[in-house]
């Protein structure tokens, strides 16, 4: 064999290697983060076998690559150094972009999830003041809103507007009141 080839098997090895030690680490977080997603563990376990296939098929395909690809360097071992740099980067961008996916995933279910939960304590909330309204002898017109019987209806307080004033006791006859600033004190 001559040095070109030990060299690209080096590569292909080493490379290989670490695509396999990222992808395990992927797969392993990824499945953790799917338990959150797919309360079934199968659906989870398939999900993250997916993007494990997926991760493996793209970054061994650009170490294919990388690993044909000639640097204008010199020495090989420069040569190699910079396949290893342009490989890791690669690694990098790609395990970058499958934990933006998963983390996609996880804030849509968490959202529809939560979708789910404010729409069913909405209805059941309805579902209350229905009963409330209908015990107390109200209806519910199509529209929804609630309509309560004539004796029933309590006036409307409006919290801004000021207290209402309750009258003075008028001063006995013969008594004469002073203003408050000129009253003797107490």
């Amino acid at each position: 064999m001559d040095d070109a080839t030990t060299g690209y098997l080096f590569f292909l090895l080493i490379g290989a290697l670490l695509v396999l030690a990222v992808g395990r680490l992927l797969a392993r977080s990824g499945r953790t983060v799917l338990h959150e997603v797919f309360p079934e563990r199968d659906a989870a376990r398939s999900v993250s076998r997916l993007i494990a296939v997926l991760f493996h098929l793209v970054t061994l395909g650009l170490l294919a690559l990388i690993a044909i690809w000639d640097p204008s360097a010199d020495d090989p071992t420069q040569a190699l150094l910079a396949k290893f740099g342009v490989l890791l980067l690669a690694l990098g961008l790609t395990y970058g972009i499958t934990l933006v996916v998963l983390s996609r995933v996880q804030t849509r279910r968490r959202d529809q999830l939560l979708a789910e939960h404010l729409t069913a304590q909405t209805e059941a909330a309805l579902e209350l003041e229905e009963e409330r309204a209908h015990a107390e002898g109200g209806a519910r017109t199509p529209d929804g809103s609630v309509v309560r019987p004539v004796a029933e209806a309590r006036p409307v307080v409006d919290p801004a507007a000021p207290a209402p004033r309750t009258p003075r006791s008028a001063p006995s006859p013969g008594h004469r009141t002073l203003p408050p600033d000129l009253a003797p004190p107490t």
